[in-house]
């Protein structure tokens, strides 16, 4: 924006450095179809105690919830084991290249 000093910026690069966003494997995201990287916050991670096993079921119901719904919004709105999540298709860092992260409802 012209006419404004950038006071703080946080990329996703230094989140995932710092552990705040942890990637999902590129086999599991293939495995399900996704073509962009994919990402879940801490809290989705502690929804799954922390059992990198157990992404591969929440990417798979995010995929159920795109093939039920056949939605092609950026932000889908899906739950695993009764917690609301949402997963949003938005630009990395660069501005231009699709990523897709998956949060609890109340994260953003």
């Amino acid at each position: 924006m012209e006419g404004w000093d950038l006071i703080f910026s946080y990329t996703r690069k230094q989140a995932i450095e710092d552990g705040v966003l942890i990637e999902v494997p590129k086999a599991v995201q293939e495995m399900a179809g996704f073509k962009y990287p994919m990402v879940i916050t801490t809290g989705v991670y502690e929804l799954i105690n922390g059992e990198v096993d157990k992404i591969g079921l929440i990417v798979v119901a995010l995929w159920l919830e795109i093939i039920k719904s056949k939605s092609k919004k950026d932000t889908i709105y899906f739950s695993y084991k009764n917690k609301k999540l949402y997963a949003k298709c938005h630009p990395d860092d660069d501005g231009i290249t699709p990523v897709i992260t998956i949060m609890l409802i109340t994260e953003d």
